[in-house]
């Protein structure tokens, strides 16, 4: 297991996904204030995990699950293919082995 973000994709996944959801107007705009002020946290070693999990799992919980697959359908094709690395599929395969 590794981290996706800057190996195989060219960005951040979580901040692509918070785009995504404002996008699709899950939450609001400050859904994005909040999550910076996460991940100020995580970079200064002060993140409190509990309250990080409860903030991004919150607007999941509102949803039923077909809606939620359907969300991550269109956020692997509109937001994670789009930054994949060239050699994403190469560095994945070798993993398999």
């Amino acid at each position: 297991i590794f981290d996706l973000d800057n190996t195989l994709l060219a960005g951040d996944s979580d901040r692509a996904w918070g785009q995504y959801i404002v996008e699709k107007n899950l939450v609001s705009d400050d859904f994005l204030i909040e999550s910076e002020k996460f991940y100020s946290n995580y970079y200064d070693g002060d993140l409190d995990i509990d309250k990080f999990l409860a903030f991004c799992l919150k607007p999941l919980m509102k949803n039923k699950l077909s809606r939620l697959l359907e969300l991550r359908e269109g956020f692997i094709e509109n937001k994670i293919k789009p930054i994949m690395l060239s050699k994403a599929n190469e560095i994945v395969a070798l993993k398999k082995i």
